[in-house]
């Protein structure tokens, strides 16, 4: 099998610019981007020159996971390489290995069919190979191989320059040689069946298919083995498709543009308007001339030539984007992009929702999950630069089932209530107000609707009747007259929580002062209201009297009691010791005496309209009145001597009569004793509560 050179060519075509948002999806996994096999089909088989050994079979189709292995350990080393190829070239997450290092004669590829798009026509495929190189002679045909191919529906190569075959040979240019431990170089006929080990690093390749736009095509991609069973031979690789242009780096406000020709090629050549030649896959061009061609010659590997050229412009598009509500009741926005720049066809789109999501689309349909005002960002770039710009805009997202009235229905007395609407940015009320939220302070029906920015959904009209909050009923409890020195407890009730001028937030304080004393009171609402109460100062009222006599005895009782200095709306209470009572600034009495009483305890009380009482007080002596003479005929007048006092009654010749207290009846031993002068002796308690002896003659008369 011989080898099949390269050849690339590319056409002339006008660059633009280039920017890292996501890959189109032209070419689904085709570089294993998912990490699996998707869109490709795999097969395996086996070809021998020694059917008796390994006879040839039929492909089986499928991948087959010991010769179709997705690599997805970036830091990976092939050990059959020294470790020094690298499984996964950089910048990517995964690679295809196709083959492996047993031996037997395997076979097997990897397709993958690929509808060639307009904006993506250029074909990049990076590979590297492993193989042995049979140290025994073999025929070209037995050794192992690795083989490229890129075929039409009609199974015929797309060009002369899309078929790539290595067969193993020490020879190999761009290959490099390992030699296992054992193998001696200076004797390779005695090895033991060691192979020195050919391998070719990461390998780009770059295929022009503009001519296959719209149409589909085949990537083939095969190792085998020798076909005598001994030596191996497998291969990584990837592919991807990209423009076919050169890209120019030219952002806004800079200087200096870099200009980057594709890769994959052996060597590039660039023509500036000034005609002077460079060379290297970049050119850095400083003050360029605007819109002037710059051209790039590119040369493959196998002699291959091509030319494109670019206009250099700074990369500067006008960024502009309009949100329509498309579901009055499910917050989705149509975004209608309005960016316009020269190169329209390869700018490149990533929006920013603001709520963790994302699109690359040009004109993205979004769902928000929030009504409002969301802040939208939109950056502009190319899929043939780095460059990119900015823009923001905010954007309503509406739904009309999220439009909310919130706020209370009453409002305070002198005071107002706020209404608020929430859900949208634009609002009309029943009162002409278009803001968000309005003070109202009369009672009255409020509506409001909202709205979307373009008009095109309104919410249902929302309302609430507001009224004034009922009058608070607070009551202020308490005596609002202070005697003077003194303090009263008055309480407030009916509210949720007070505030009294003297800093107190109880709904109860002592007061001392004659004034008015305010307090504001808060309802649950938050309603306030001051309420007042006024207290005043009273002095005591004086309780001075005098009496009309100090002493009296049981016939001579009567006396006056006078108050020193009435006061006017005083009223003056007498307690006179005896159970009996009398009001007034000037009163008589007759004191009811009982047996043996030496003395009266008079009180006087005086209380004004703050009750406000001072007390004062006096005695009244009692003195025994010893008559001369008595009658006990049973008359009913003076029919006892003494009563209530210890008496002795004596005769003229010393005989006592009686000894006692329930007073002398003028009797002896039960009869009645005749007229005379009897003697007495009567012992009691003077009103100084000293014991007291008086003697004398009494008198008996029928």
């Amino acid at each position: 099998m011989k080898s099949l050179r390269i050849i690339l060519v590319f056409l002339l075509l006008k660059a633009g610019y280039s920017v890292t948002f996501a890959a189109s999806p032209v070419a689904e996994n085709i570089s294993f981007e998912l990490g699996n096999f998707k869109n490709w089909t795999g097969s395996s088989w086996i070809y021998s020159v020694y059917p008796d050994m390994y006879p040839t079979t039929t492909p089986v189709i499928g991948t087959d996971f010991n010769r179709h292995e997705i690599i997805s350990n970036t830091s990976y080393t092939d050990p059959n390489t020294d470790n020094k190829l690298l499984a996964i070239p950089p910048g990517y997450k995964h690679s295809a290995r196709l083959g492996n290092a047993t031996t037997g004669c395997h076979h097997q590829s990897l397709t993958y069919k690929l509808l060639v798009d307009e904006r993506n026509p250029l074909l990049i495929w990076r590979f590297a190979v492993v193989m042995q190189n049979p140290i025994q002679k073999h025929t070209e045909e037995t050794k192992p191989y690795f083989k490229i191919s890129i075929k039409d529906n009609q199974n015929t190569p797309v060009a002369t320059c899309t078929e790539y075959s290595v067969i193993s040979d020490m020879s190999l240019p761009g290959f490099n040689i390992y030699y296992p431990p054992g193998y001696d170089p200076a004797d390779s006929l005695t090895n033991s069946g060691i192979s020195p080990i050919l391998w070719r690093d990461w390998t780009t390749v770059g295929i022009n298919l503009s001519d296959y736009i719209g149409k589909e095509i085949t990537l083939e991609f095969t190792s085998a083995d020798c076909a005598q069973g001994g030596h191996y031979c497998y291969a990584y690789f990837v592919a991807e498709c990209k423009p076919l242009q050169l890209m120019v780096d030219f952002c806004a406000n800079e200087t200096q543009a870099v200009l980057t020709a594709p890769e994959g090629f052996l060597s590039y050549k660039w023509l500036t308007p000034d005609n002077k030649i460079h060379y290297g896959r970049t050119l850095n061009v400083s003050d360029p001339i605007e819109h002037a061609d710059y051209s790039c010659s590119l040369s493959s590997e196998m002699g291959c030539s091509a030319t494109i050229k670019s206009q250099i412009y700074h990369f500067n598009p006008t960024i502009d984007f309009i949100g329509n509500t498309v579901n009055c009741d499910s917050n989705v926005i149509q975004f209608n992009n309005l960016t316009t720049f020269a190169d329209n066809d390869y700018l490149k789109y990533e929006w920013d929702f603001g709520d963790g999501t994302s699109s690359t689309e040009k004109n993205p349909v979004h769902r928000f999950n929030i009504n409002g005002k969301h802040l939208v960002n939109l950056a502009v770039g190319s899929e043939i630069s780095s460059c990119k710009s900015y823009f923001s805009k905010q954007v309503e997202a509406f739904s009309k089932s999220n439009v909310k009235l919130v706020g209370e229905n009453t409002y305070c007395k002198g005071s107002t209530t706020t209404l608020s609407v929430l859900g949208a940015s634009h609002y009309l009320w029943n009162t002409g107000d278009t803001t968000a939220t309005i003070d109202v302070g009369e009672d009255n029906i409020y509506s409001v609707r909202g709205f979307s920015d373009d008009r095109n959904c309104f919410s249902e009209p929302l309302v609430m009747q507001v009224s004034q909050e009922p009058e608070m009923d607070v009551k202020i409890e308490g005596n609002s007259m202070i005697c003077y020195g003194d303090s009263v407890f008055i309480t407030a009730s009916g509210a949720l929580s007070y505030l009294w001028d003297t800093g107190a937030k109880t709904a109860g304080i002592y007061i001392k002062e004659g004034r008015k004393y305010l307090v504001q009171c808060s309802n649950e609402r938050g309603c306030t209201r001051t309420f007042s109460f006024t207290a005043d100062k009273y002095n005591y009222p004086l309780a001075n009297f005098n009496q009309s006599a100090s002493v009296i005895d049981i016939h001579h009782n009567l006396i006056r009691f006078n108050v020193v200095q009435p006061e006017p709306n005083v009223n003056y209470e007498w307690n006179f010791g005896d159970g009996s009572t009398a009001s007034g600034n000037s009163v008589t009495h007759s004191f009811n005496i009982v047996d043996d009483q030496p003395f009266f305890d008079v009180e006087l009380k005086a209380v004004n309209v703050a009750d406000c009482k001072t007390y004062s007080s006096g005695k009244v002596n009692v003195e025994p009145f010893i008559p001369n003479v008595f009658s006990p005929n049973s008359d009913g007048k003076n029919d006892l001597f003494m009563p209530g006092f210890n008496i002795q009654i004596f005769d003229r010749n010393g005989v006592e009569m009686f000894n006692g207290t329930t007073g002398w009846d003028g009797k002896y031993e039960g009869k009645a004793v005749g007229p005379d002068t009897y003697f007495y002796i009567i012992r009691y308690i003077n009103y100084e509560m000293k014991s007291e002896i008086k003697k004398g003659y009494i008198t008996l008369l029928k």
